[in-house]
């Protein structure tokens, strides 16, 4: 509960600060604060988009799931031209972080 509590508290945290970023966009932005959940069958893939444009992947699902990240991010249009702006891995287990080479 105490992780799930953690977590929780992490994206508000991500949140607050992509609406306070400056940065430029690396897509066309809604204005809005969008979360995205990819499948990556067990583990974890989220893609926050601030709503200056400001993209952050937290964690990759395991190995060989990179390439279903990618293909949601050209679906949605970022582009491997756009970048991220920023990684972050929950923790080191293969489930979070074995995609993150690929994408």
């Amino acid at each position: 509960m105490a992780v799930r509590k953690l977590g929780l508290t992490l994206l508000i945290g991500l949140a607050a600060m992509l609406c306070a970023s400056g940065s430029l966009p690396a897509l066309n932005p809604s204005g809005l604060l969008e979360i995205h959940q990819i499948n990556v069958g067990q583990g974890q893939a989220t893609l926050i988009i601030g709503p200056d444009g400001t993209t952050v992947l937290m964690d990759a699902g395991r190995n060989g799931q990179g390439a279903n990240i990618m293909n949601y991010f050209n679906f949605i249009g970022l582009l491997p031209a756009d970048g991220l702006d920023y990684t972050i891995a929950g923790h080191l287990d293969s489930d979070h972080v074995g995609g993150f080479d690929e994408v």
